[in-house]
């Protein structure tokens, strides 16, 4: 976003003109005569909607959305829908429209046809976000869309997989990797200007692949980076005896500290005195219309881009954008809370996690999820994981399965872990620790599993340092995804290492010889941080924190990054597509 300069020269005259609002260009026009506008929004709503067996998953809160099939051999179809109403005035003639994607698909995929097909009946987007991608899917929560519910829990749709018109609006070719994509067509046009006419049929439209067997094409969603753009280039009409709104007061952009408060004011002119709706990153913010919004102790959730709509009878006006950013405070209250590990095994195979507790004991909930993740969508789960808790190299503590205990029902509710299926095979264990422990998990046969690891305490004394895993590092879907969470106040600063070649030194065969790996915040596409080969002026921070030494020159990877409280993952895989045993690690940094 640019700043207000003085309007010297052709590029300053253009960057004007692009933040100047709709009514105040059509201000400079003759009274009377139409007027050329153009709104760029992003998707006020969108899903992801899975075609399995139970049919109860979705996406709704997902960086990414699908149209294929899935790992799973799944149908992937995705919903998406835009708010015109104040941002298109009643009246106006569409000209163009176009709508722009950015893909992101891990794995470049041969070019699949995906259609944009205007659906016919109100559908949600509920809160369900899906682990590792978003591929698997999510149960769905209330009000989402599923591949049977318009509204799960509520209303379904006519058809499953949805209602939506035969004919596509408009329809690409889209290949995976990465890039953009861009549908522009009469279709969109004719649909974009049914809804301006009347909202009340907006619905917004599905993407649905034109062969749904082949693999899935990711884009990212609402939530994601960057966003679907749909571009709007229409004519207004006279305004009669109205007047448009002009924007008089911009909000202006404010940086702030987490639990400060925040007010945007802005006012209007405009014949009748406009009303106003202010919105955060293009969506409507309930309750929010009056001239100023406050808000009350901001979190780090809270920082985006804010505008305002200014609407009267005879159209709108937007505002520049006011970014607010909000910086976390000092380093140094925050901590990790949890981790997870996702893993495809063979049989016979042994994944490996650690963790170490300074301060004192507390107690930790560690649980291997194998027959409960098929209720997620997965296939091909491990029918009877088993848990071994270990202290150097004696045994402490160990499960099979859960057995429906009360205490650790109670605990998974706690830490807010998703229930087990009653009597399932799945294997859980509570156990007050201090200092080093591995946590090894075997089963009686191949499948994909979790393990995850809650701290059940709060506070940072006593509080979890060090959290690793290691395990065969494969590709595709079988690259090695590390889960956590940072929990509390304030930045933490880690050290992420993904370790290949040093293992070997250590006794382990078969190694991945270059390992990399990128870490991504639950709700952002693009990753925020990565590395491919360490630079020796880590080597005092290993020495910090306890980590053992790397060996010059090798191709091991790590970091030092501060982290501010939410959830992320650090997926490792190996350079130019190569396999082999890899150990990622998470160290608090002092």
């Amino acid at each position: 976003m640019g700043f207000p300069a003085p309007i010297r020269s052709a590029l300053a005259v253009r960057r004007f003109l692009s933040a100047v609002s709709i009514a105040g260009l059509a201000g400079l026009l003759l009274p009377g005569r139409a007027a050329a506008a153009s709104a760029a929004l992003r998707p006020g709503k969108d899903t992801t909607i899975y075609g399995d067996g139970s049919a109860n998953l979705s996406n709704g809160a997902g960086a990414f959305l699908f149209a294929g099939s899935s790992g799973e051999k799944r149908v992937l179809r995705s919903l998406l829908a835009f708010d015109l109403v104040g941002q298109i005035p009643a009246g106006a003639t569409v000209n163009s429209v176009s709508l722009t994607f950015t893909i992101n698909t891990p794995l470049a995929k041969n070019a699949n046809v995906v259609g944009l097909h205007r659906v016919l009946a109100d559908w949600g987007e509920g809160s369900s976000l899906a682990p590792m991608g978003g591929g698997g899917g999510a149960l769905a929560t209330n009000g989402g869309a599923t591949w049977n519910a318009r509204f799960f829990n509520t209303a379904t749709w006519t058809t499953p997989g949805g209602d939506f018109a035969g004919a596509a609006s408009a329809s690409q070719p889209v290949s995976g990797g990465s890039g953009t994509v861009t549908f522009s067509s009469a279709g969109l046009v004719a649909d974009v200007q049914a809804w301006v006419n009347n909202p009340a049929t907006n619905f917004g439209w599905i993407m649905v692949a034109q062969d749904e067997t082949g693999p899935a094409v990711r884009f990212a969603s609402r939530e994601g980076s960057p966003a679907p753009s749909l571009v709007v280039d229409f004519t207004l009409g006279s305004g009669g005896g109205n007047t448009l709104p002009v924007l008089t007061t911009q909000p202006a952009g404010q940086t702030v500290t987490a639990g400060a408060a925040v007010t945007f004011a802005a006012a209007a002119s405009g014949t009748p005195a406009p009303a106003f709706q202010w919105r955060k990153n293009g969506t409507p913010i309930p309750g929010a219309t009056n001239a100023t919004l406050t808000l009350t102790s901001v979190t780090i959730a809270d920082a985006g881009t804010y505008t305002v709509v200014a609407t009267n009878a005879a159209g709108s006006a937007i505002s520049a954008e006011a970014t607010l950013t909000v910086n976390s405070g000092p380093v140094g209250a925050a901590r990790l809370s949890n981790l997870s590990v996702r893993a495809a095994m063979a049989a016979g195979q042994t994944l490996i996690v650690g963790f170490s507790m300074s301060g004192g004991s507390r107690s930790v909930l560690v649980r291997g999820v194998g027959p409960t993740l098929a209720s997620f969508g997965l296939g091909d789960t491990m029918a009877d994981p088993r848990l071994e808790l270990y202290n150097g190299g004696t045994l402490v503590g160990d499960n099979d399965d859960w057995g429906n205990g009360a205490a650790l029902s109670n605990a998974f509710s706690s830490v807010g872990a998703f229930a087990f299926l009653a009597n399932s095979r799945d294997a859980a264990l509570l156990q007050s620790i201090e200092g080093t422990r591995s946590v090894h998990l075997k089963g009686t046969g191949a499948g994909v599993t979790l393990v995850e690891l809650y701290d059940t305490g709060s506070g940072n004394t006593p509080r979890l340092v060090n959290v690793s895993a290691r395990n065969q590092v494969g590709t595709g879907d079988n690259i090695l995804i590390f889960g956590f969470f940072i929990d509390g106040k304030g930045a933490k600063n880690l050290l992420i290492r993904a370790i290949g070649p040093r293992l070997a030194d250590l006794g382990v065969t078969g190694v991945l010889a270059d390992p990399k790996f990128e870490v991504f915040r639950a709700g952002t596409a693009a990753a925020i941080a990565g590395n491919d080969n360490w630079d020796p002026s880590l080597t005092a921070t290993f020495n910090a924190v306890g980590a053992f030494g790397l060996t010059a020159g090798s191709r091991d990877a790590a970091l030092v990054t501060p982290l501010t409280p939410g959830s992320y993952t650090v997926q490792v895989s190996g350079v130019n597509g190569g396999t082999g045993e890899a150990l990622v690690e998470i160290y608090e940094v002092p």
